[in-house]
């Protein structure tokens, strides 16, 4: 057999090999609201109630709100100069949603009351990224800036800071799995406390801005990076294997933001330039799923049998597995 012929058989098995890689939703659906803000979190409470939060960096929350599974979505209307920053991180403990953002804002409001959200100005002026409840009137903050400054700060249900952990090094998200347990990610590190959140220990995981946890069990964690790192540990974050290594030159730049699993198989997460991923493996391949959208992905989650997707410009996905 010539060379060319050996090329192009090898070309042919190349463009077969990432084309495998490609799959399609059974169906994608554009949301329409009246926002183009960014938005960075989406979450919901059951099929008929969900919220979104985002903003502009400096001028403007927003949050939205659905309480018909996600077919309309309304605006909430944030009024005041001091409140109106974006915001990035929000929670849901049993009848209350929790929301902060940007120089230490704090928003809270019973997921019973529409349009009736209190403010706190918390003492910490700083960039609140990730919020998460262990158990009634004990939360906890992510929060950092400039990648080397960071910390966890404890929190009653009013918003104000009853401990402060300072680290150096930025963190994102935060996910507590029952009340003793919960893990937290950020620039080159993934952290866990067993005794609801008095101490941090660093786990054995680095190599990446780690920017979202996802726990669908008590043992198994994953976590993907903005180098494009995926993480996973199967026995509580004692042991870890990279599923993919994002420093690896000869892989394809993926910017992961977020990440999300149904159960110890089938996950899925998404990124920069609509990056959209999913797994059917516990994590071992990723598949890309075909999408038009070109905005960055910020967020993701589970509605029942639908997968929600939201990120910049205001852009809002339904997809239907």
């Amino acid at each position: 057999m010539t060379k060319p012929i050996v090329f192009c058989l090898f070309l042919s098995s190349f463009f077969l090999a990432c084309k495998k890689k490609q799959i399609n939703p059974q169906d994608i659906q554009i949301i329409k609201t009246n926002t183009n803000n960014d938005l960075q979190k989406i979450m919901f409470l059951n099929d008929s109630i969900g919220y979104i939060i985002g903003g502009i960096r400096y001028e403007e929350a927003t949050i939205l709100e659905t309480r018909d599974g996600g077919n309309t979505w309304k605006l909430i209307s944030i009024s005041g100069s001091l409140e109106n920053k974006e915001l990035y991180g929000m929670c849901h403990f049993e009848n209350k949603i929790y929301a902060v953002g940007l120089d230490g804002k704090f928003f809270q409001t019973k997921a019973a009351e529409t349009n009736n959200w209190q403010f706190t100005q918390t003492s910490e002026w700083t960039l609140f990224r990730g919020i998460d409840f262990a158990i009634e009137n004990k939360g906890f903050i992510t929060y950092g800036v400039a990648f080397h400054s960071g910390g966890i700060l404890k929190i009653d249900s009013l918003g104000q800071v009853l401990k402060k952990d300072t680290f150096d090094f930025e963190l994102d998200d935060i996910r507590f799995i029952n009340p003793d347990i919960g893990y937290a990610c950020g620039y080159g590190a993934i952290m866990k406390t067993g005794d609801q959140g008095e101490n941090w220990e660093l786990l054995n995981i680095q190599g990446d801005y780690f920017k979202s946890i996802s726990c669908p069990d008590n043992q198994n964690i994953w976590s993907v990076g903005y180098n494009g790192s995926i993480v996973h540990s199967a026995d509580g974050g004692k042991n870890w294997e990279k599923q993919r290594n994002g420093n690896n030159p000869l892989l394809n730049r993926w910017r992961l933001r977020s990440v999300i699993f149904r159960d110890n198989k089938i996950g899925y997460a998404v990124g920069d330039n609509g990056l959209l991923i999913k797994t059917e493996d516990g994590g071992n391949n990723w598949k890309i799923m075909n999408n038009e959208q070109k905005e960055d992905f910020l967020s993701v989650f589970f509605q029942g049998g639908n997968l929600w997707v939201v990120g910049a410009k205001g852009i809002i996905l339904k997809i239907i597995e």
